[in-house]
């Protein structure tokens, strides 16, 4: 009898360690992922995570570049990690157990796995907005929060359909032709993120119209001949001349029958409204619709008026979609006038003074 008492408990026990083998669970009963210690080496990466998983399963981000209000678009959030830094020391030290990574990072990454026992996620970058959603999708499947995951792509496409339908409605005649010009002298063709952002709002990318793919050195003469509708200008002031920029376009002779240029259509934007592969994708697609669809008509402008009184009748209109008419002076009797959000006039502004210049709202100068 107790033989056969013995066995049937010993069989319960056997059938409760075989049940929870399954199924890990924490101290307050609830279900644990199979990761809990990750680790991004990038900033979007970091990005990603931070929308689909709870902070307490992130151990450490990327650097301080996350925390740069100019590029990074989780400045608050990202404050309170650790940042690897590319530092292998400060990378074993926060005990990872999923890493992640993009495919472009470093020729080493293989050797990190082997260093810190972890898993090492790595992705290919997007070149497109539904290279993006399956990015978020992929990562959301690892990290086992598929229904975050679905969310964000489900925001992510309403935005768009809803910007897309504004466009449809309000915008007639010819696609505008935009090119991205960057301080370093390049621009960015067919296959990349920008030219598929562009396509999405109805525009035409005229590198990639080129025939000229990926990521690519431009000259002055090849913008002169391409003669977009728009420039686009990446800009954080860490890195990037504004004043040197606006002198190129502005005021050398050559540039001087360019559409843009002849328009005053090149648009000055920062880096994260315009560059990120994360969820953030689709700021930057509505930021770069607002750039060009600000709407410039002569009926708007009173004939007997002057400059400074037509930039405040245009802020008055373009205040509601949150841009402005600026004004940077680059010497003592020249300026150049651009178009800026409002809300980043004012750090423009305190940037001009360090260098002994002046920008201000142009209805003021």
């Amino acid at each position: 009898m107790f033989d056969m008492k013995g066995r049937k408990l010993k069989k319960l026990f056997l059938f409760i360690i075989l049940l929870f083998s399954f199924t890990i669970v924490n101290a307050k009963g609830v279900q644990t992922k199979k990761y809990n210690h990750i680790v991004s080496l990038t900033l979007s990466g970091d990005e990603m995570l931070l929308g689909l998983v709870s902070e307490n399963r992130i151990a450490g981000l990327s650097g301080k570049i996350n925390e740069d209000k100019e590029i990074s678009n989780i400045i608050d959030k990202a404050k309170k990690f650790p940042k690897v830094e590319g530092n292998e020391e400060v990378l074993i030290s926060l005990e990872p157990d999923l890493i992640i990574a993009a495919d472009w990072l470093s020729k080493r990454i293989d050797d990190i796995g082997a260093m810190t026992g972890a898993k090492v996620y790595i992705y290919k970058t997007p070149s497109s907005y539904e290279e993006q959603k399956k990015l978020i999708r992929d990562l959301a499947n690892l990290v086992e929060e598929r229904e975050n995951g679905e969310k964000i792509i489900k925001n992510m496409d309403n935005r768009l359909k809803a910007l897309q339908n504004k466009i449809a409605k309000n915008c007639k005649g010819a696609k505008p032709r935009i090119l991205l010009y960057t301080s370093f002298g390049t621009t960015s063709g067919k296959n990349t993120t920008f030219d598929d952002m562009v396509k999405l709002i109805n525009g035409v990318n005229v590198v990639a119209e080129a025939g000229i793919d990926r990521f690519k050195d431009i000259s002055k003469e090849k913008v002169i001949e391409l003669n977009p509708d728009i420039i686009i200008v990446p800009i954080a002031k860490k890195y990037d001349n504004i004043n040197k920029i606006s002198k190129l376009f502005f005021e050398d002779p050559s540039f001087k029958n360019v559409k843009a240029i002849k328009n005053k259509k090149v648009y000055f934007m920062q880096y994260k409204d315009i560059t990120p592969t994360s969820q953030y994708m689709i700021n930057s697609i509505e930021e770069l619709a607002k750039e060009n669809n600000l709407i410039v008509d002569e009926v708007m402008l009173d004939d007997e008026g002057d400059i400074p009184s037509w930039c405040k009748e245009l802020d008055n209109r373009w205040m509601k979609d949150g841009y402005c008419v600026s004004c940077i002076d680059i010497d003592s009797d020249s300026y150049v006038l651009f178009v800026c959000k409002t809300d980043k006039l004012k750090s423009l502004t305190e940037l001009a003074k360090s260098i002994n210049h002046r920008i201000d709202f142009a209805q003021n100068m």
